[in-house]
């Protein structure tokens, strides 16, 4: 399936997500990224992503975004999913300094929690998915990936 991506005055197709970006006026800017049914390939395999959605928004004024993610992701490792549970809000260029975003597999999951520095997160570890952490950690969130 393509659908349309509407960015302002330009309107492009794309296979399989839907992005929706708008100023809502000169302080704020929405963005809505949301895949029904996306798929991509890591190597010799493809995968598809059965629902996954992305929202951004972004205060001009005081320099602030908020972000949550929301969905599931098939890996070569199993099925990922993804909940911001309270948005990941940073300021300026930093990355994320509050929220919680919890990822889950079968097996295990991790609960990310930044800290106010907007440079560190404390990682919660269900190493065997009953739902309690095992371990917790604090990570930058450059070795993180992010």
């Amino acid at each position: 399936e393509h659908y349309a991506i509407n960015a302002g005055n330009r309107i492009q197709t794309l296979e399989g997500a839907t992005t929706l970006a708008k100023t809502n006026s000169l302080q704020t800017t929405d963005v809505t990224v949301e895949a029904a049914v996306f798929s991509f390939t890591e190597g010799n395999e493809k995968f598809e992503v059965p629902s996954l959605s992305v929202k951004v928004s972004t205060d001009k004024v005081k320099d602030i975004t908020s972000e949550r993610y929301l969905g599931t992701v098939p890996t070569r490792f199993g099925r990922v999913d993804i909940d911001t549970v309270d948005p990941l809000v940073s300021q300026g260029d930093a990355d994320p300094s509050s929220g919680q975003m919890e990822i889950f597999t079968e097996n295990s999951g991790l609960v990310l929690l930044p800290r106010e520095d907007g440079v560190t997160v404390d990682v919660q570890v269900d190493a065997n998915g009953d739902g309690s952490p095992e371990a917790a950690r604090t990570e930058t969130w450059a070795v993180l990936g992010w």
